[in-house]
């Protein structure tokens, strides 16, 4: 039986940055990932002749001397991917109904441009800017300071929506706590969202949004590569079915039949999963219950579109679309309203190219029939489940195709994705977009702690810290600090 220092289980991007890590504090790694490549949601696929992003879209705070940044560099990421900085005066498009709203980059312009759009509402705006900032002041891993100067954890139990209508405004028009919700779909749109998670993703945002035309597929490689080349180990196919601790290692067994065995293990997967995986006595009842009760973000409904060349702008913003002037609680939309909200982002082969080769439209999951999302495996779908797909993708590209002229004669493919695919080739219960959903009313209930009741078990991804490529960054930074020390780590990635 092979042993290692730590066994991590699934190889996305926490996975991945976790084994880096530790490989290269000299720790003998395993990675253990149920797919046949590295990578989960950093991949990109490729159909009709087009590349398209499964999980990452756009990012934040990746100019010099910003946070995402900053981690990358350690990491030895920032040259393998090449960004495309988003326009400057809108990074984001929010359409609610019929009116459309510019959420422009840098503070100073955020504040002018939205003052512009929002007349009489130029205070709310600048409380909301303080508010950010007043976030960003007070996270250690945002700002990759020491965590000592941090004490307590405020923001964590105001939601973001109670602060947003603290804004001003009515329901006959936007008023800035919508508008400045519209981008919600990036956290689910949860009213429970606490104002912590929404403040992060939209200050780094507003620091400095951009896209990786090339994807981020190279990102999965860089970091595969650079686990080997420190003695670790990435295997795919290997797909976690038991782990159990019959003495003072964890003896973790596989789909193949290898068990390798390890003084520590790190779940890189949603933790539910992970806890089903476990042997009965090595967590007690009431923690699985506990973390079985979590409820998940939502799903996700995805239609990839191939465009036909020369056709269709790329879009150097994204697009929010809500019908209502109060964009929450969407994912809840009857069926005969759906959609009722979608996100696009356009994508191209090279920074600068002026036409778009394909666009990702975002919605959530719509209601189906009982039963109809549990039929088949991939490949294997049933007809009903075809179908009612195909129902869903025409539905979804007629909206988008009535905000967008030229869209749909500029399709030439549409492929639609359920959260049934989600939960497929991620793992993720449902298909969840973002793991578990935070509760600001009841945080303690829902917060996944990277250290678990277990000595030398430790979770780490998108269901602890905060989701999204520089939480998921941040988080896997975490869960190595609860190892080899978080000011340690901390003060080697501020000096490189």
């Amino acid at each position: 039986m092979s042993h290692y220092d730590a066994i991590i289980i699934g190889a996305g991007l926490g996975g991945l940055v976790c084994g880096q890590i530790l490989s290269r504090e000299g720790m003998n790694v395993l990675l253990l990932e149920a797919q046949d490549r590295p990578g989960g949601n950093l991949l990109s696929f490729t159909r009709h002749g087009c590349r398209f992003d499964t999980g990452v879209h756009y990012v934040g705070a990746f100019g010099p001397g910003q946070p995402l940044r900053t981690y990358w560099d350690y990491l030895g990421l920032t040259g393998v991917v090449k960004p495309e900085p988003l326009d400057p005066e809108c990074f984001d498009r929010v359409i609610l109904g019929d009116r459309s709203f510019s959420l422009p980059q840098g503070f100073e312009r955020f504040t002018e441009r939205l003052s512009e759009q929002l007349p009489g509402h130029r205070r709310s705006i600048e409380r909301y800017v303080e508010m950010l900032e007043r976030v960003a002041a007070s996270s250690p891993l945002y700002r990759v300071s020491s965590w000592q100067a941090f004490p307590g954890k405020p923001f964590h139990s105001i939601s973001a929506a109670a602060f947003l209508e603290t804004l001003g405004g009515g329901h006959e028009a936007p008023s800035p706590g919508s508008v400045l919700a519209g981008n919600n779909y990036l956290y689910g749109g949860c009213r429970e969202t606490p104002l912590s998670t929404h403040a992060l993703i939209q200050h780094s945002l507003i620091s400095g949004a951009c896209r990786f035309p090339g994807g981020t597929g190279a990102v999965a490689e860089a970091l595969t590569r650079s686990i080997g080349h420190a003695g670790g180990r990435v295997l795919t196919g290997h797909r976690v079915t038991r782990i159990s601790r019959p003495g003072g290692d964890f003896h973790v067994t596989a789909s193949t039949g290898e068990t390798f065995q390890s003084s520590r293990v790190i779940a890189a997967i949603h933790p539910r999963v992970a806890l089903e995986m476990t042997d009965p006595v090595l967590f007690r009842p009431v923690y699985r219950k506990r973390v079985a009760a979590m409820p998940d973000t939502p799903a996700p409904f995805a239609l990839f579109l191939a465009l036909k060349p020369g056709a269709f702008p790329h879009l150097r913003h994204n697009i929010h679309y809500h019908a209502s002037l109060v964009p929450w609680d969407e994912d809840r939309c009857p069926a005969a309203q759906w959609p009722s909200t979608f996100m696009l982002a356009t994508s191209a082969g090279a920074p600068g190219q002026a036409h778009a080769d394909s666009a990702v439209i975002l919605s959530y999951m719509p209601p189906a029939p009982e039963g109809l999302l549990q039929e088949n495996k991939p490949g294997q779908r049933a007809e009903t489940y075809k179908a009612f797909k195909a129902e869903k993708a025409g539905q979804l590209l007629a909206l988008a195709g009535s905000l967008l002229p030229g869209l749909k004669e500029a399709t030439a493919h549409a492929d639609a994705a359920t959260g049934h695919t989600w939960q497929d080739y991620t793992g993720t219960p449902g298909g969840s977009l973002y793991g578990i959903r935070k509760d600001a009313g009841n945080p303690e209930a829902t917060a996944m702690f990277a250290r678990t009741p277990v000595s030398e078990f430790y979770f780490t991804g998108q269901s602890t810290n905060l989701h999204g490529v520089l939480g998921v960054t941040t988080g896997a930074v975490l869960t190595c600090g609860e190892i080899v020390g978080t000011d340690y780590l901390l003060e080697k990635i501020r000096h490189g």
